[in-house]
């Protein structure tokens, strides 16, 4: 991902819109957001830049940013425009606030409505199909088990499982500690007896291994969140499932409560800010718990119990 190379002092005021976006990166770094969340908006905020000039922020309208986002309504999805309207709307935000413009030319701009996405958890019978996928014998099928059971029983996401290193990880309580979650924010995740007993396995495997990273190669390298994804969707293919990193987490969200765990312990375990898209998981279990009753309904089961007895004279 790209950057952008700062060279406007701390302090001086922006005057114009590059020097705003190298304020605004700054500030984005001050207030400690990834590496890669800085990358994904300095990639945006260029094309901005590219599309309106480097003209001074006072300047910049609400019509030229419509105008900005009608281009990219034809040429990405709405979920990308989305997080375009996202970065665009925090960077005039953070110039309106601290005073650099009167006035913040993005309030008049609407935000992309985006569906919500259907989400559709594995089944018990996919989850076995794709560990099963995973030759245990040999070091790659044991990591690569190892990371599918990550994901399905602790639900993290593809760049915390990344970032794990050995220091992380507390075999004795069985958590492991995300240090770097979304939004920069740290939490303890539990983990399971399955991934225990693997863990256990794959550590001693990977014993003479010098690399911090929990998750290495066979050249004990580490593997990053691209390569991480890349294998998850290979077992995925190997065992007849379509697959991905997320769709785990998905799984393992619904799976969880399916299993009566409730929605705030699910938020932490997730690293959710909001319970918004822990709701969803919530909406989703229920469903499932009345196609269950429809199947298992005490009161259904009992003899006579419906309008078919006989029918009586009200008293």
């Amino acid at each position: 991902m790209g950057t952008v190379e700062l060279s406007v002092q701390v302090g001086t005021p922006p005057k114009t819109l590059l020097e705003a976006v190298e304020s605004f990166v700054i500030e984005c770094a001050a207030r400690g957001l990834s590496k890669n969340t800085i990358a994904l908006n300095c990639i945006i905020l260029r094309e901005l830049t590219n599309f309106l000039g480097d003209k001074p922020i006072e300047d910049v309208t609400t019509d030229e940013l419509r105008r900005f986002f009608v281009e990219k309504a034809t040429s990405t999805s709405v979920s990308t425009a989305a997080r375009y309207h996202n970065t665009i709307h925090r960077l005039f935000t953070f110039l309106a606030e601290d005073g650099f413009i009167p006035t913040n030319p993005m309030a008049g701009v609407k935000k992309p409505k985006v569906p919500a996405p259907v989400i559709k958890p594995l089944t018990p019978e996919q989850i076995e199909a794709l560990i099963a996928a995973c030759d245990a014998k040999s070091f790659v099928g044991l990591r690569d088990k190892l990371i599918l059971l990550m994901l399905i029983d602790c639900g993290l996401r593809a760049s915390e499982l990344a970032n794990l290193t050995l220091d992380d990880v507390d075999l004795e309580n069985q958590i492991f500690l995300v240090r770097h979650g979304k939004g920069g924010k740290s939490r303890r995740v539990p983990f399971g007896k399955a991934v225990l007993a693997v863990l256990r396995a794959y550590l001693a495997k990977r014993a003479e291994v010098t690399t911090p990273n929990l998750i290495v190669t066979v050249y004990g390298d580490p593997v990053d969140r691209y390569r991480l994804r890349a294998i998850v969707t290979q077992r995925g293919e190997k065992a007849g499932v379509k697959c991905t990193t997320h769709l785990l987490r998905h799984t393992c969200a619904v799976s969880y409560l399916r299993a009566g765990g409730d929605a705030f312990s699910l938020q932490k375990l997730l690293g959710h800010s909001t319970l918004t898209m822990t709701r969803r998981y919530c909406e989703l279990a229920d469903s499932d718990i009345a196609e269950k009753h429809r199947l298992y309904s005490p009161a259904d089961r009992i003899k006579n119990a419906g309008l078919e007895q006989k029918r009586r004279r009200l008293r």
